[in-house]
């Protein structure tokens, strides 16, 4: 990439780039959750039972064959106005709706120790975040933000920041990191494991006719990690 990839903690400048790049890559993986969704969605065979049954009987009761097609096509709308109305955990994982985003400089850079963004910039520019806020639990950190450049993935950036923000809160003396974050993140689902994450739950929700989402919840323990930081095999 003709540079190195530097990791830090956000300062004034950093703060734009690092909204752009949250909001941006937030928005294209909300999109292709949608897009599964949708093909969740128009793949079930109970719906399609359902919506056919429901247009045959208006038919049936009207008495023309215009009221099929009318009464089809508005079955599979209001179901799919309902299904995609209705989703809070996802809701909360993707839009992540913080005071943060609309001040990156209030949120971060008050000197709580319970708050952290981490920036990493190549010539410059902000390719990913990773930052952790405060829980009801003193000793417990929430992470969150972890966001990379599509451009850039696949070349162990969010392996470094994770490590970065391991060692912060180590230092900090807080003692777990958890987060939780959709099923299909099956990329990031994985990173998380590999840097010393581990399941901690798994959540199920089930939407009408028989489509459904999970929520997977993770956490690192602190005191594992220094134990074998201090005595390696």
């Amino acid at each position: 990439m003709g540079e190195l990839v530097t990791i830090s903690e956000a300062d004034y400048k950093d703060y734009p780039g690092a909204k752009i790049l949250i909001n941006r890559v937030q928005a294209l993986e909300r999109d292709q959750e949608l897009r599964a969704q949708i093909r969740a969605v128009f793949g079930n065979r109970h719906l399609w039972f359902l919506c056919l049954t429901i247009s045959l009987i208006i038919c049936q009761l009207i008495g023309t064959s215009s009221a099929f097609t009318a009464s089809f096509s508005y079955w599979i709308f209001l179901y799919g106005l309902f299904y995609g109305s209705y989703w809070p955990p996802i809701e909360e994982i993707f839009n992540q709706n913080g005071v943060d985003l609309y001040d990156l400089g209030t949120y971060y850079a008050t000197g709580d120790p319970k708050r952290l963004l981490l920036v990493a910039k190549w010539d410059h520019r902000v390719v990913g975040t990773l930052a952790f806020r405060e829980s009801s639990d003193d000793k417990t950190v929430k992470l969150w933000r972890m966001f990379v450049d599509p451009e850039f993935r696949r070349k162990g950036i969010a392996s470094l920041l994770i490590d970065i923000l391991v060692k912060v809160a180590k230092a900090r003396v807080f003692k777990k990191i958890q987060l939780r974050t959709h099923g299909s993140n099956r990329h990031g689902i994985a990173c998380y494991l590999k840097n010393g994450f581990e399941l901690a739950g798994e959540s199920i929700f089930s939407r009408i006719l028989h489509i459904e989402y999970s929520v997977i919840e993770m956490e690192l323990d602190l005191a594992i990690v220094t134990k074998s930081e201090n005595h390696p095999n």
